[in-house]
């Protein structure tokens, strides 16, 4: 089943329709880093496109200019993993199942989606043009593509072929004169492609071990074409087949140290790609290794050979390495974070973003430049930015570290309250797992230690009296795996995994744990599940709770917590709970991302299906000193930018926007771009007043018998959170 979706003015209409009403204005961008390589073509215009795990990139040898495309340009996808040229067009294949045609004459992109009879999309792993087709092999078998028929249509799908098992994969196909050869994680079968009768699996010849027992597995990840024989990759090898009819026989084979990756014929040689960073040259049953600087980690992945250049090769993680004919290697990347495996985000107060990742690296984003440090030997975690410019990053194992200009400092339990587990006592309690770390308004630094040893998950920090403390406490589970932490100033609560949220009353003085008060929110106490993933507060005191069951909050008198529904289709688990400046909701969960305007019940909800946010996987959240929203996908980051109005915390600055006010059945609300939340009063020009409503919820045009008010000019007061006072005008026009 195929469904035909368009990158062109009708979806951009189509969009403007469907944006919320409470957001004016909304622009997505999309940041990932695209130095996992995947594929090579080129097109007919002597152009290179390099596919990768975070987009396309169009390459220029002569210059090694790198041209990126991604989901906001009208890629389909992010995780492009097969590339094919034709006779007009560019094709790309994604993950997801979305295939993407690019013309680049008319700088146009469309796309089409590919899914199973179960509706889940498939994984387009390899692209074959060929005439009007296109030959696509996905994760259940093959496809044959009709790119004229109605603008692109399915015209057949193949599961199974010959003797290889039904739904079988294939990985990689190849085009010999009349035959089409598929290489499948169970061997190899071939066909005639012009066959009619293809549907039918004993047309389809096919052979594996049984059949060739010098094979030493059946997981073919490629096919190439040498000496006019077609050749299988294997992990552990390369192997040429002979056919004479119906019958194959091997003929050479090749192996190398390292796992096969890629494999490409350039003036007569084959070059080998494969892990450790590992390029090999073969020319007449000789074997060389090719120098790379490469490191240990990397691998050849994919591989072209170029006229003028001679050979280039995508990397896994280290971009473009491309060979001058002095034999010189060049290095070309792409900007961007470190790798797309990310775990939280943050924002410092100058605007720069904080990145953590869960192997050793730590992004940064200053608005011009990325950077990438190498941290630690190991998972990170968490990241918490302070007001000078630093930022703490909390790791899986290693404590914490603060980042400076001048380098990073470890706080583990050598130096700090901070503690491990007890599972290898002594050793286990210096391995210090930190899931969340808060900065309170104080100033005050929270660390949740998951299973802190002896109950004592939570400790803090004062980095100006530079004093470490924790909170002990026999209530606790025993392995206290905690998982979120907020303070408000005079009571922290700790999030648990599968033991529900405590709050700890300190009152003025964390330090003085003289009358601490404990006090355990379960099921009980009305909270949707007991397994917390994340707690925070908003500007009036209440406390939400996110969970893997939905969303909770309660407020500073409330002995329950209060249940918010989440509209159909984002999912219950929730991951992270951000207020912006207006005090508007941002929730993001495993399955997309919801929007709630301050004042207001109603959710909006993004998704990969209705905006352009990378992935509905939803990891983190921030917001910069410009107000926008970063998100952080299990597939890069999507940045939102969103009409709040030009925020302002002194009065003189309030304006009411739009103004003139449409009054219309149905419409959004008038707003105010005071960054606070205040009271402000509708007047009539003769004095008298309409309503008192607040700033960050705006005014709906009603007195305060909820009547819609008539047309004409209305007054705003407001007096700000210093005393300050402002007066302006609004033009309501009632339809």
């Amino acid at each position: 089943m195929i469904f035909k979706m368009k990158r062109l003015l009708p979806l951009i209409i189509f969009c403007i329709v469907i944006l919320p009403a409470s957001l004016i204005a909304l622009e997505w961008q999309t940041f990932t880093n695209s130095n996992n390589i995947t594929s090579f073509t080129q097109d007919g215009n002597g152009n290179y496109w390099v596919t990768s795990t975070g987009g396309v990139m169009r390459f220029d040898p002569e210059t090694g200019s790198l041209f990126k495309y991604v989901n906001t340009n009208g890629l389909g996808g992010i995780d492009i993993r097969a590339s094919a040229s034709g006779d007009s067009y560019v094709w790309f294949g994604s993950l997801d199942g979305k295939l993407s045609r690019f013309d680049p004459d008319e700088n146009e992109w469309r796309q089409f989606l590919f899914i199973d009879r179960d509706g889940s999309p498939l994984e387009i792993k390899h692209l074959q043009a060929d005439g009007d087709f296109l030959w696509v092999s996905h994760n259940v078998g093959l496809s044959l593509f009709d790119t004229e028929r109605h603008e692109g249509e399915i015209k057949e799908t193949y599961r199974r072929f010959g003797d290889i098992s039904p739904g079988t994969g294939v990985n990689c196909m190849l085009i010999l004169n009349d035959t089409i050869w598929l290489a499948t994680s169970m061997g190899i079968a071939y066909a005639p492609k012009s066959d009619p009768n293809l549907l039918d699996f004993t047309h389809w010849n096919s052979f594996n071990r049984d059949s060739l027992p010098e094979l030493t597995s059946e997981n073919f990840g490629g096919l190439f074409v040498y000496n006019d024989n077609v050749w299988g990759i294997l992990p552990e090898m390369i192997i040429e087949f002979e056919r004479s009819g119906s019958q194959i026989s091997t003929g050479e084979i090749i192996e190398v140290d390292h796992p096969v990756q890629s494999a490409v014929v350039s003036r007569d040689t084959l070059y080998i790609g494969s892990d450790g960073g590992r390029l090999y040259s073969w020319y007449d049953g000789t074997t060389e290794q090719i120098q790379l600087e490469l490191s240990p980690d990397s691998a050849v992945t994919a591989l072209i050979a170029d006229d003028t250049e001679g050979l280039i090769l995508g990397t896994r993680g280290q971009g473009i390495q491309a060979r001058q004919n002095n034999g010189i290697w060049r290095s070309y990347r792409s900007p961007g974070p470190a790798n797309n495996n990310m775990i939280d985000i943050a924002a410092s107060t100058e605007g720069t973003i904080w990145m953590v990742h869960d192997n050793d690296f730590v992004s940064l984003f200053d608005g011009e430049r990325w950077e990438s440090v190498s941290l630690v030997d190991g998972r990170l975690e968490s990241a918490e930015p302070d007001n000078e410019g630093n930022v703490w990053v909390g790791s899986f194992g290693s404590g914490a570290y603060e980042l400076t200009e001048s380098g990073a400092v470890n706080y583990d339990t050598t130096n700090t309250s901070l503690i491990g587990n007890r599972d290898d006592i002594p050793a286990s309690l210096n391995f210090i797992v930190l899931p969340d770390m808060h900065f309170d308004p104080n100033g005050i630094l929270w660390f949740a230690c998951f299973r802190g040893h002896e109950r004592r998950p939570i400790s803090f920090f004062d980095p100006l009296s530079q004093e470490w403390e924790f909170y002990q406490y026999s209530g606790f589970n025993l392995d206290a795996k905690i998982s979120s932490i907020y303070s408000d100033g005079s009571a922290v609560w700790a999030g648990f995994e599968d033991d529900g949220l405590y709050r700890i009353n300190y009152g003025s003085d964390p330090f003085d744990k003289s009358n601490l008060e404990f006090k355990q929110y379960t099921r009980d106490s009305l909270l949707p599940s007991e397994n917390v993933s994340v707690v925070t507060g908003d500007s009036k005191g209440m406390i939400y709770v996110g969970t893997d069951m939905g969303l909770a909050f309660k407020g500073p008198d409330d002995r329950f917590f209060s249940r918010i529904l989440l509209p159909e289709g984002v999912a219950p688990q929730i991951t992270k709970i951000l207020f912006d400046q207006r005090g508007n909701l941002w929730v993001g969960t495993e399955s997309g991302l919801a929007f709630r305007k301050a004042g207001q019940t109603s959710f909006e909800v993004y998704t990969t299906a209705n905006s352009d946010i990378i992935s509905d996987k939803i990891n983190s959240l921030t917001i910069d000193n410009q107000r926008r929203l970063w998100v952080l996908t299990d597939a890069g980051i999507s940045v939102l930018t969103y009409d709040i109005g030009a925020v302002t915390d002194v009065a003189e600055g309030v304006y009411a926007y739009p103004n003139p006010y449409i009054l219309i059945e149905g419409g959004e609300n008038l707003q105010f771009n005071y960054s606070g939340e205040v009271p402000i009063d509708i007047f009539s020009l003769d004095g008298r007043k309409i309503k008192t409503i607040f700033s960050n919820i705006g005014w709906d045009g009603t007195n305060e018998n909820g009547e819609k008010v008539a047309s004409g000019m209305y007054l705003f007061f407001i007096r700000d959170d210093n005393g300050n006072t402002h007066t302006g005008k609004i033009a309501v026009i009632r339809k």
